[in-house]
């Protein structure tokens, strides 16, 4: 149930939330100190800052 939620969720940051959002961060908090992974401003292309950690987030691996 909570992989199935953590990957619904990730599906709609990506596919509903990025396209809709004025100002978007992503961070891993996977660990003790928060790593931002992503950032966007409406209508730019995303800066992916840590793209191995973008990756593991956009396939769904926690």
């Amino acid at each position: 149930m909570i992989e199935r939620r953590y990957e619904r969720g990730i599906k709609n940051l990506f596919d509903i939330y990025l396209p809709i959002c004025d100002n978007t961060m992503v961070f891993d908090n996977s660990d003790t100190t928060p790593v931002l992974v992503l950032q966007q401003i409406k209508n730019d292309l995303p800066e992916i800052l840590d793209i191995q950690r973008f990756k593991q987030i956009k396939n769904g691996k926690e």
